[in-house]
């Protein structure tokens, strides 16, 4: 997997967004590179910014729990609905109702009077 991250490295950084993508699945699960929260958080953004349906799911669930990133439901419930929109639909096997995602996040963002900040900071 070393080797993977190489050549993925080389093409996210000239904007492929499956490789952005992957990346940041090497970095949240430390396979093949060192375990890095931060490091996963950006290139899922970095994807999701160019409209990869998993990076923004990933990067919702990435905001709603802090994981190497700040806590930021707004943004949360935000990418969930892009990863939506853009026909991204969680995996039967992981069996997660992904949508109660997006409702949990906007009932805390509304139980806390909204204040989470803008939804892409």
């Amino acid at each position: 997997l070393p080797g993977a991250a190489s050549w993925f490295q080389r093409a996210a950084e000239q904007g492929n967004s499956h490789s952005q993508f992957m990346l940041g699945v090497m970095h949240s699960h430390g396979r093949g590179v060192s375990q890095d929260l931060a490091a996963a958080a950006s290139w899922y953004q970095k994807a999701a910014d160019q409209g990869h349906g998993q990076a923004q799911f990933n990067l919702a669930l990435a905001l709603e729990s802090g994981a190497g990133i700040a806590e930021n439901l707004t943004a949360a419930a935000f990418w969930y609905q892009q990863a939506a929109l853009n026909g991204f639909q969680r995996p039967p096997a992981q069996s997660t109702n992904w949508l109660g995602h997006v409702w949990q996040a906007l009932r805390q963002l509304w139980s806390s009077g909204g204040s989470e900040g803008s939804a892409q900071e």
